[in-house]
Protein backbone atom coordinates (compact mmCIF):
# COMPACT_ATOMS: atom_id res chain seq x y z
CA UNK A 1 0.00 0.00 0.00
CA UNK A 2 0.91 3.82 -0.33
CA UNK A 3 0.98 5.86 2.34
CA UNK A 4 1.40 8.94 4.22
CA UNK A 5 1.94 7.48 7.66
CA UNK A 6 2.26 3.72 9.35
CA UNK A 7 2.23 2.28 12.66
CA UNK A 8 4.26 -0.21 11.11
CA UNK A 9 7.17 2.34 11.03
CA UNK A 10 7.22 2.01 14.98
CA UNK A 11 6.98 -1.78 15.23
CA UNK A 12 7.49 -3.72 11.97
CA UNK A 13 5.63 -6.41 13.84
CA UNK A 14 2.61 -4.49 14.17
CA UNK A 15 -0.40 -6.77 11.94
CA UNK A 16 -1.42 -3.06 11.10
CA UNK A 17 -2.83 -1.87 7.83
CA UNK A 18 -0.83 2.00 7.12
CA UNK A 19 -2.63 5.36 6.37
CA UNK A 20 -3.22 7.48 3.53
CA UNK A 21 -4.38 11.25 4.96
CA UNK A 22 -3.45 14.39 5.44
CA UNK A 23 -3.70 16.52 8.75
CA UNK A 24 -6.11 20.08 8.32
CA UNK A 25 -3.83 22.16 10.29
CA UNK A 26 -2.64 25.97 8.92
CA UNK A 27 -1.28 27.35 11.54
CA UNK A 28 2.17 28.35 11.24
CA UNK A 29 3.35 28.51 14.28
CA UNK A 30 2.30 23.97 14.33
CA UNK A 31 5.43 22.03 12.66
CA UNK A 32 3.77 19.02 10.97
CA UNK A 33 3.37 17.40 7.46
CA UNK A 34 1.44 20.10 6.29
CA UNK A 35 4.53 22.46 6.06
CA UNK A 36 6.30 19.45 3.27
CA UNK A 37 4.70 18.60 -0.08
CA UNK A 38 2.29 15.99 0.44
CA UNK A 39 4.04 12.81 -1.31
CA UNK A 40 3.23 8.74 -0.80
CA UNK A 41 5.43 6.30 0.52
CA UNK A 42 5.63 2.51 -0.42
CA UNK A 43 4.52 1.28 3.63
CA UNK A 44 4.13 -2.65 2.86
CA UNK A 45 2.47 -5.11 5.03
CA UNK A 46 5.42 -7.31 4.38
CA UNK A 47 8.48 -7.34 2.81
CA UNK A 48 7.53 -9.06 -0.53
CA UNK A 49 4.73 -5.95 -1.10
CA UNK A 50 7.43 -3.47 -0.85
CA UNK A 51 8.53 -3.15 -4.84
CA UNK A 52 5.26 -3.36 -6.17
CA UNK A 53 4.45 -0.56 -3.86
CA UNK A 54 7.51 1.65 -4.68
CA UNK A 55 6.40 1.45 -8.09
CA UNK A 56 3.16 2.79 -6.74
CA UNK A 57 4.33 5.56 -4.86
CA UNK A 58 6.37 6.61 -7.44
CA UNK A 59 3.63 7.01 -10.48
CA UNK A 60 1.66 8.43 -7.93
CA UNK A 61 4.31 11.21 -6.95
CA UNK A 62 5.49 11.82 -10.50
CA UNK A 63 1.63 12.58 -11.39
CA UNK A 64 1.34 15.04 -8.24
CA UNK A 65 -2.06 12.74 -7.25
CA UNK A 66 -4.42 14.31 -4.62
CA UNK A 67 -5.81 12.37 -2.11
CA UNK A 68 -9.19 13.31 -3.47
CA UNK A 69 -7.66 11.31 -6.58
CA UNK A 70 -5.96 8.85 -5.04
CA UNK A 71 -8.34 8.42 -2.32
CA UNK A 72 -8.40 8.31 1.71
CA UNK A 73 -7.75 5.31 3.74
CA UNK A 74 -7.98 5.46 7.75
CA UNK A 75 -8.61 1.62 8.95
CA UNK A 76 -9.76 0.11 11.66
CA UNK A 77 -7.48 -1.06 14.55
CA UNK A 78 -6.52 -4.37 13.27
CA UNK A 79 -3.57 -4.92 16.01
CA UNK A 80 -4.84 -5.07 19.83
CA UNK A 81 -1.09 -3.87 20.52
CA UNK A 82 -1.30 -0.42 18.85
CA UNK A 83 -1.22 2.63 21.74
CA UNK A 84 -4.35 4.31 22.49
CA UNK A 85 -3.84 7.45 24.84
CA UNK A 86 -7.20 8.65 26.14
CA UNK A 87 -6.99 12.83 25.65
CA UNK A 88 -9.66 15.11 26.35
CA UNK A 89 -11.94 15.46 23.30
CA UNK A 90 -15.49 17.52 23.30
CA UNK A 91 -15.90 17.08 27.13
CA UNK A 92 -15.36 13.86 27.00
CA UNK A 93 -12.03 11.71 25.68
CA UNK A 94 -11.05 10.34 22.70
CA UNK A 95 -8.67 7.77 22.60
CA UNK A 96 -5.76 8.27 20.03
CA UNK A 97 -3.40 6.38 18.30
CA UNK A 98 -0.53 8.33 17.17
CA UNK A 99 1.01 7.53 13.94
CA UNK A 100 4.08 8.88 12.55
CA UNK A 101 4.22 11.18 9.78
CA UNK A 102 6.67 9.27 7.13
CA UNK A 103 7.32 12.77 5.33
CA UNK A 104 8.48 14.15 8.23
CA UNK A 105 10.98 11.40 9.51
CA UNK A 106 12.04 10.93 5.38
CA UNK A 107 12.66 15.17 5.78
CA UNK A 108 14.47 14.73 9.03
CA UNK A 109 16.80 11.76 7.88
CA UNK A 110 17.67 13.95 4.39
CA UNK A 111 18.66 16.88 7.07
CA UNK A 112 21.79 18.78 8.02
CA UNK A 113 21.05 19.06 11.62
CA UNK A 114 23.78 20.57 13.94
CA UNK A 115 22.91 18.44 16.90
CA UNK A 116 21.22 14.63 16.07
CA UNK A 117 21.52 11.23 16.91
CA UNK A 118 20.74 8.00 14.26
CA UNK A 119 18.40 5.53 16.08
CA UNK A 120 18.66 2.06 15.12
CA UNK A 121 14.94 0.63 14.42
CA UNK A 122 15.42 -2.56 12.75
CA UNK A 123 19.21 -3.80 12.84
CA UNK A 124 18.44 -6.75 9.86
CA UNK A 125 18.57 -5.06 6.70
CA UNK A 126 16.05 -7.07 4.51
CA UNK A 127 13.77 -6.80 7.54
CA UNK A 128 13.54 -2.82 8.26
CA UNK A 129 11.87 -2.53 4.31
CA UNK A 130 8.97 -3.44 7.09
CA UNK A 131 9.08 -0.03 8.42
CA UNK A 132 8.07 1.86 5.20
CA UNK A 133 10.14 3.84 2.32
CA UNK A 134 12.07 6.26 4.93
CA UNK A 135 13.31 3.72 7.04
CA UNK A 136 14.12 1.10 4.79
CA UNK A 137 16.51 3.75 2.41
CA UNK A 138 18.43 3.76 5.51
CA UNK A 139 18.86 0.27 6.06
CA UNK A 140 16.86 0.68 9.90
CA UNK A 141 18.09 3.64 10.83
CA UNK A 142 16.07 7.47 11.87
CA UNK A 143 17.84 10.60 11.80
CA UNK A 144 15.92 12.10 15.64
CA UNK A 145 16.62 15.83 16.16
CA UNK A 146 18.85 16.00 19.17
CA UNK A 147 17.67 18.42 22.29
CA UNK A 148 20.74 18.98 24.09
CA UNK A 149 20.39 21.44 27.33
CA UNK A 150 23.06 24.18 26.93
CA UNK A 151 23.69 27.60 28.31
CA UNK A 152 22.66 28.32 31.91
CA UNK A 153 19.66 27.42 33.81
CA UNK A 154 16.99 30.44 35.36
CA UNK A 155 17.30 30.68 39.21
CA UNK A 156 15.30 33.90 40.07
CA UNK A 157 12.44 35.91 40.89
CA UNK A 158 8.97 34.36 39.46
CA UNK A 159 6.17 37.21 40.44
CA UNK A 160 3.30 34.87 40.44
CA UNK A 161 1.91 32.45 43.21
CA UNK A 162 2.59 28.73 42.46
CA UNK A 163 2.91 24.82 43.34
CA UNK A 164 5.99 23.40 43.14
CA UNK A 165 6.28 20.01 42.76
CA UNK A 166 10.08 18.30 42.49
CA UNK A 167 10.88 14.70 41.56
CA UNK A 168 13.43 12.32 41.34
CA UNK A 169 12.12 10.98 37.42
CA UNK A 170 13.24 7.16 36.58
CA UNK A 171 13.53 5.48 32.85
CA UNK A 172 11.10 8.69 31.59
CA UNK A 173 10.81 8.52 27.65
CA UNK A 174 13.32 11.41 26.21
CA UNK A 175 12.15 10.79 22.44
CA UNK A 176 8.61 11.90 21.01
CA UNK A 177 7.90 9.44 18.24
CA UNK A 178 11.43 9.54 16.60
CA UNK A 179 11.48 13.00 15.38
CA UNK A 180 13.56 14.42 18.44
CA UNK A 181 15.41 13.21 21.78
CA UNK A 182 17.03 14.93 24.63
CA UNK A 183 13.79 16.10 26.30
CA UNK A 184 10.67 14.89 27.96
CA UNK A 185 7.41 15.63 25.28
CA UNK A 186 4.70 18.24 26.40
CA UNK A 187 2.27 15.51 25.36
CA UNK A 188 3.42 13.40 28.23
CA UNK A 189 4.07 16.03 30.80
CA UNK A 190 0.52 17.65 30.41
CA UNK A 191 -0.88 14.07 30.24
CA UNK A 192 0.63 13.80 34.06
CA UNK A 193 -0.79 17.12 34.96
CA UNK A 194 -4.46 15.96 33.47
CA UNK A 195 -4.05 13.40 36.21
CA UNK A 196 -4.18 16.17 38.82
CA UNK A 197 -6.84 18.05 36.88
CA UNK A 198 -9.16 15.15 37.64
CA UNK A 199 -7.76 14.63 41.36
CA UNK A 200 -8.85 18.31 42.26
CA UNK A 201 -11.53 19.02 40.02
CA UNK A 202 -9.37 22.12 38.38
CA UNK A 203 -8.13 23.87 35.55
CA UNK A 204 -4.29 23.69 35.74
CA UNK A 205 -1.76 25.53 34.04
CA UNK A 206 1.89 23.96 34.26
CA UNK A 207 5.71 24.96 33.74
CA UNK A 208 8.25 22.67 33.53
CA UNK A 209 11.81 22.55 34.39
CA UNK A 210 14.69 19.84 33.81
CA UNK A 211 18.05 19.02 35.13
CA UNK A 212 20.61 16.66 35.55
CA UNK A 213 19.84 14.50 32.74
CA UNK A 214 21.80 11.03 33.11
CA UNK A 215 23.41 9.17 30.29
CA UNK A 216 20.60 8.42 27.74
CA UNK A 217 19.61 4.95 26.99
CA UNK A 218 18.40 3.73 23.35
CA UNK A 219 16.90 0.19 24.19
CA UNK A 220 16.33 -1.51 27.39
CA UNK A 221 16.59 -5.00 27.07
CA UNK A 222 14.98 -7.87 29.08
CA UNK A 223 15.22 -12.27 29.30
CA UNK A 224 13.71 -14.35 27.33
CA UNK A 225 11.34 -15.92 29.79
CA UNK A 226 9.16 -17.55 27.13
CA UNK A 227 7.86 -20.65 29.07
CA UNK A 228 8.73 -23.03 26.34
CA UNK A 229 12.30 -21.84 25.78
CA UNK A 230 14.80 -24.25 26.71
CA UNK A 231 16.99 -23.52 30.12
CA UNK A 232 19.75 -21.64 28.70
CA UNK A 233 18.19 -19.72 26.44
CA UNK A 234 15.78 -18.00 28.97
CA UNK A 235 19.21 -15.72 29.87
CA UNK A 236 19.99 -14.65 26.56
CA UNK A 237 19.29 -10.62 26.41
CA UNK A 238 16.83 -9.70 24.01
CA UNK A 239 15.39 -5.84 23.02
CA UNK A 240 12.02 -5.28 24.42
CA UNK A 241 11.70 -1.68 23.36
CA UNK A 242 13.92 0.69 21.76
CA UNK A 243 12.58 4.37 23.06
CA UNK A 244 15.02 6.40 24.18
CA UNK A 245 14.47 6.87 28.31
CA UNK A 246 16.64 8.23 30.98
CA UNK A 247 16.73 9.60 34.55
CA UNK A 248 16.36 13.43 35.22
CA UNK A 249 15.61 15.95 38.07
CA UNK A 250 12.40 17.50 37.12
CA UNK A 251 9.92 20.31 38.42
CA UNK A 252 6.40 21.30 37.80
CA UNK A 253 4.92 24.37 38.45
CA UNK A 254 1.37 24.94 38.50
CA UNK A 255 -0.41 28.52 38.63
CA UNK A 256 -2.12 28.83 41.58
CA UNK A 257 -3.29 32.15 44.11
CA UNK A 258 -5.47 30.52 46.13
CA UNK A 259 -4.16 28.75 49.69
CA UNK A 260 -7.12 26.54 49.49
CA UNK A 261 -6.64 25.17 45.81
CA UNK A 262 -2.68 24.95 46.46
CA UNK A 263 -3.29 22.55 49.61
CA UNK A 264 -5.75 20.20 46.65
CA UNK A 265 -3.22 20.31 43.79
CA UNK A 266 -0.41 19.24 46.94
CA UNK A 267 -2.20 16.46 48.24
CA UNK A 268 -2.87 15.36 44.48
CA UNK A 269 0.49 15.55 43.62
CA UNK A 270 1.48 13.55 46.61
CA UNK A 271 -0.43 10.72 44.73
CA UNK A 272 1.70 11.32 41.49
CA UNK A 273 3.75 8.28 40.93
CA UNK A 274 4.41 8.57 36.90
CA UNK A 275 5.76 10.54 34.11
CA UNK A 276 6.24 10.17 30.71
CA UNK A 277 5.99 6.52 30.90
CA UNK A 278 8.62 6.18 33.96
CA UNK A 279 8.53 6.46 37.71
CA UNK A 280 8.97 9.27 40.08
CA UNK A 281 10.76 9.46 43.20
CA UNK A 282 11.49 11.67 46.32
CA UNK A 283 8.48 13.81 45.38
CA UNK A 284 7.80 17.02 47.23
CA UNK A 285 5.38 19.90 46.67
CA UNK A 286 4.87 23.04 47.94
CA UNK A 287 3.00 26.10 47.98
CA UNK A 288 5.39 29.27 47.16
CA UNK A 289 4.00 32.41 46.80
CA UNK A 290 5.71 35.23 44.71
CA UNK A 291 9.66 33.50 45.66
CA UNK A 292 12.61 32.26 43.52
CA UNK A 293 12.84 29.96 41.40
CA UNK A 294 15.25 27.07 42.09
CA UNK A 295 17.66 26.58 39.41
CA UNK A 296 16.49 24.24 36.28
CA UNK A 297 16.20 24.60 32.37
CA UNK A 298 12.42 25.52 31.74
CA UNK A 299 10.62 25.50 29.01
CA UNK A 300 9.32 28.74 27.39
CA UNK A 301 7.73 29.76 24.38
CA UNK A 302 10.25 30.54 21.92
CA UNK A 303 9.77 34.19 20.56
CA UNK A 304 6.51 33.75 19.32
CA UNK A 305 7.67 31.38 16.30
CA UNK A 306 5.46 31.28 12.90
CA UNK A 307 6.96 29.79 9.33
CA UNK A 308 5.04 28.49 6.53
CA UNK A 309 7.95 26.48 5.58
CA UNK A 310 10.20 23.32 6.81
CA UNK A 311 12.90 25.71 6.56
CA UNK A 312 11.94 28.93 9.27
CA UNK A 313 12.01 25.69 11.49
CA UNK A 314 15.51 24.33 10.62
CA UNK A 315 17.13 27.35 10.85
CA UNK A 316 15.64 28.76 14.46
CA UNK A 317 17.22 25.12 15.54
CA UNK A 318 20.51 24.93 13.46
CA UNK A 319 20.88 28.83 14.25
CA UNK A 320 18.59 29.66 17.20
CA UNK A 321 19.59 26.90 19.96
CA UNK A 322 16.04 26.05 19.23
CA UNK A 323 14.53 22.85 20.51
CA UNK A 324 11.86 20.40 19.01
CA UNK A 325 9.30 19.07 21.25
CA UNK A 326 6.05 17.25 20.61
CA UNK A 327 3.43 19.53 21.87
CA UNK A 328 -0.12 17.67 20.71
CA UNK A 329 -1.87 15.87 18.47
CA UNK A 330 -3.51 16.95 14.84
CA UNK A 331 -6.55 14.27 14.57
CA UNK A 332 -6.42 12.65 10.75
CA UNK A 333 -10.06 11.46 11.32
CA UNK A 334 -12.69 12.58 13.58
CA UNK A 335 -12.97 10.10 16.84
CA UNK A 336 -15.83 6.77 15.47
CA UNK A 337 -16.18 3.29 17.99
CA UNK A 338 -13.82 1.09 17.13
CA UNK A 339 -13.68 -2.63 17.00
CA UNK A 340 -10.65 -2.88 19.68
CA UNK A 341 -10.91 0.31 20.82
CA UNK A 342 -10.87 1.58 24.58
CA UNK A 343 -14.47 1.75 25.16
CA UNK A 344 -14.22 5.79 23.71
CA UNK A 345 -14.69 7.19 20.17
CA UNK A 346 -10.96 6.54 18.16
CA UNK A 347 -9.24 8.67 15.82
CA UNK A 348 -5.65 8.04 13.99
CA UNK A 349 -3.74 11.44 15.05
CA UNK A 350 -0.18 12.92 13.73
CA UNK A 351 2.22 14.08 16.17
CA UNK A 352 2.69 18.00 15.66
CA UNK A 353 5.85 19.70 17.55
CA UNK A 354 6.54 23.37 18.66
CA UNK A 355 9.77 25.21 19.33
CA UNK A 356 10.71 25.81 22.98
CA UNK A 357 13.91 27.58 24.82
CA UNK A 358 15.58 26.53 27.99
CA UNK A 359 17.20 28.17 30.85
CA UNK A 360 14.32 31.51 30.55
CA UNK A 361 11.74 32.43 33.00
CA UNK A 362 8.73 29.09 32.70
CA UNK A 363 6.10 29.57 30.25
CA UNK A 364 2.44 28.22 31.73
CA UNK A 365 1.03 25.53 29.19
CA UNK A 366 -2.40 24.75 28.60
CA UNK A 367 -4.55 21.95 26.63
CA UNK A 368 -5.96 24.06 23.62
CA UNK A 369 -8.22 22.82 20.24
CA UNK A 370 -6.44 24.44 17.93
CA UNK A 371 -7.34 24.49 14.16
CA UNK A 372 -10.46 22.25 14.89
CA UNK A 373 -8.81 18.48 15.55
CA UNK A 374 -5.80 19.88 16.53
CA UNK A 375 -4.88 19.47 20.67
CA UNK A 376 -2.25 21.45 21.75
CA UNK A 377 -0.45 22.35 24.94
CA UNK A 378 0.42 26.13 24.88
CA UNK A 379 1.26 28.79 26.04
CA UNK A 380 -0.92 31.09 27.99
CA UNK A 381 0.99 34.10 27.69
CA UNK A 382 0.60 34.16 31.65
Amino acid sequence: MIATHSNKAIDSRMKQEPIRARIGVSNPAIFGSHLLPLTYFAAPFSAADIRHEREQAAEANAQQLSLDEIGIELPDIEDGRIKQLLVPYLNDYAAVTPVPSLAVMKALNEEKLASHHWHCLQPVGAAASNHGDPIAAKRGFIKLQHNKCTGDMYSGRFHKSFVLFTAYAQNINMSACYVSMGLPALTGIGGAVHVLERETGLALSFGFGIKNIENLTHASRGANSHRTALKHQKAMPMVVSNEVTSNAEIAIIIACDDADKAQAIIAACDKLQRLCGGSLFEQQARFVSNNDLPPYFWYAQFDDFESDDWRGYITAINQRSAKLVQSGYALLEQPRPKKLARNYPHAWAEPVFSLIKLGSPPDFFRLEHVDGNCLMWTSTGE
